[in-house]
This record gives structure tokens, C-alpha cells and sequence, in this order.
């Protein structure tokens, strides 16, 4: 498995897959204490794409966590035939797609945004000890250490923006619910009685 950037979403991929049973995650990064950090939580191998050649990395799925476009578009040629990729990464509104590759390998390519019917899953993994999220904490500021223009809290100024994103968030998510079809995949439509459990 490859996974794109080594942010914080990138880390918790990497710990996922690894709870999961993925024996060989690859993680790349053009930040080299990011790449550190990977290790730390589980990859296999670190790559900068700068130096490496990511797409002769031959992998069975690609998750970027980046959006960045080229990111993208060097994991997707990055994964085998009948390989899956998963854009994570929110990025530019569109971008080019090498498209003989994902026809001619059979490429299964989905995006990923509510995560529906996952936080069961999740809470059990941190609940195991799979996931680690408290050593992802790297410092801890009191809400006066920094002070805006007027005097504000920067602090309280980004809760008033997450606290109206999230609740537009709400919004969008109350208006479009509507129950699993057949027709969607079985992975996406979990409930949280027939959630499956990672492997111990």
C-alpha cells in the first residue's frame, strides 16, 4: 500500500492499515521529519517523491492524503492491475487523470468524505490500542498564547470557524441522508451492529 503525505491524516491511514494487516505500507513525503514520523506509527518504507521513483513502486492500493495533483496522479500509476485508489486529499476542483492507466488496469477509484458508518470501527481501534492518537500530539498552547488583531485569541477565532464548518457540515448531512441501496457498496453501508472488527 501506498499512501501520499504524511500529515495527520496520512499517519492515522498508516496505523489503520497496519491494524488491518497490511504487511508492506509505503508512505511518501517530501518532508523528511514527517517521513520520521511515519516510521514511528508504522510504515514499512518512507519515500520522497522528489528522489524516488513512485511509480515503479508497484503497489495493490494508493490512498493520498495530500490533494496534491501530481501526488495523485504518480499513485495512480503506481498501483497494479485491479489495484484500488482512494483520494482522500482535498485538492484543486479538477485535475488531469491519466485514464488509459485506470481503464487498462481495471483501477478502482473512489473518494472519500463523510465516512459514513466508520466511527464505530475507528473508536474501536483507539478503544484496542491499534491507533494512536495522544503521541500524534507533538504540543498543547493555552487559549492566550496567541493573541490576533483586537486582541482575540487566534485559538477562538479557529474554534468560531470549525464550530460553523462543522455545522454546515450537519446541515448537508441531515439534507441528503437516505438509507443504503444494494446497489451501493457493502463496505460503505455498515451499520453499527454489523461493523466489522480489525483483526486482533
Amino acid at each position: 500500500m501506498l499512501i501520499a503525505r504524511a500529515g495527520p491524516v496520512g499517519i492515522v491511514t498508516t496505523q489503520v492499515a497496519k491494524a488491518f494487516g497490511a504487511t508492506e505500507v509505503i508512505v511518501s513525503d517530501i518532508d523528511a521529519a514527517r517521513r520520521d514520523v511515519a516510521l514511528k506509527f508504522g510504515a514499512t518504507t518512507v519515500v520522497d517523491p522528489r528522489e524516488s521513483d513512485v511509480r515503479s513502486l508497484a503497489v495493490d492500493a494508493f490512498i493520498d492524503a495530500s490533494g496534491a495533483t501530481a501526488a495523485v496522479i504518480d499513485g495512480i500509476h503506481a498501483v497494479r492491475p485491479a489495484g484500488t485508489v482512494v483520494l482522500v486529499g482535498m485538492g484543486a476542483d479538477e485535475i488531469p487523470l491519466p485514464v488509459p492507466i485506470i481503464q487498462n488496469r481495471e483501477l478502482v477509484l473512489t473518494g472519500v468524505f463523510r465516512y459514513a458508518n466508520t466511527w464505530p470501527i475507528a473508536a474501536a481501534l483507539v478503544a484496542g490500542g491499534r491507533v494512536d492518537l495522544d503521541s500524534m500530539v507533538t504540543a498543547r498552547f493555552s487559549r492566550t498564547v496567541a493573541r490576533g488583531p483586537g486582541g482575540r485569541s487566534h485559538s477562538r477565532q479557529h474554534q468560531s470557524r470549525s464550530h460553523r464548518r462543522r455545522r454546515r457540515l450537519e446541515l448537508s448531512w441531515n439534507s441528503t441522508r437516505r438509507p443504503c441501496s444494494t446497489s451501493m457498496l457493502h463496505s460503505k453501508c455498515r451499520t453499527t451492529t454489523g461493523a466489522k472488527s480489525p483483526p486482533a
